[in-house]
């Protein structure tokens, strides 16, 4: 193949950067935020929860707004029961991110690497695998805590 002189690239070469570079341009900043954060979403979800909870940890100052995503908030000393508030969705987006971060990294540290032992050769393949196993372990250990739940709650019902 012929090089370009001033690139130093082959004409193939080129081309398909030239494709990339146009599929870039047609992208929104949306869609563009969007593929960042799914391509680093192991990244993301750690750095973000380091943060957190060294925020947490090295600021006592800052604990009144730190704990909220740790804790439950608005407990009610009479009933002995916690209601609803504004400040449940501060401990809702802590689990998303922690779920999202687990999820990501035993997907591609733990569950690719077995279905490339287990012999899985395409790709599409071993990411089918690798989600499919993720729903099977997540069901399972979340069944199990629940029926550990009810039988702790509802000891006659279940026994």
């Amino acid at each position: 193949m012929e090089e370009d002189p001033s690139t130093g690239q082959s004409y193939r070469e080129a081309t398909r950067a030239a494709k990339r570079k146009a599929r870039r341009k047609n992208e929104t900043i949306i869609a563009s935020l969007c593929q960042l954060i799914v391509q680093h979403q192991i990244g993301l979800a750690a750095n973000l929860l380091l943060l957190h909870g060294m925020t947490h940890a090295c600021f006592p100052r800052a604990r009144r707004h730190t704990r909220k995503f740790f804790l439950l908030s608005y407990y009610n000393q009479d009933s002995g029961r916690y209601a609803l508030g504004w400040d449940d969705a501060n401990m809702v987006v802590y689990w998303i991110i922690l779920f999202t971060g687990l999820r990501a990294a035993v997907l591609d540290y733990v569950l690719v690497p077995l279905a490339q032992l287990a012999g899985i050769d395409k790709k599409k393949g071993r990411a089918r695998f690798a989600e499919q196993a993720w729903i099977l372990i997540y069901d399972t250990v979340f069944w199990c805590m629940g029926m550990v739940q009810a039988q702790l709650q509802f000891p006659r019902m279940l026994s």
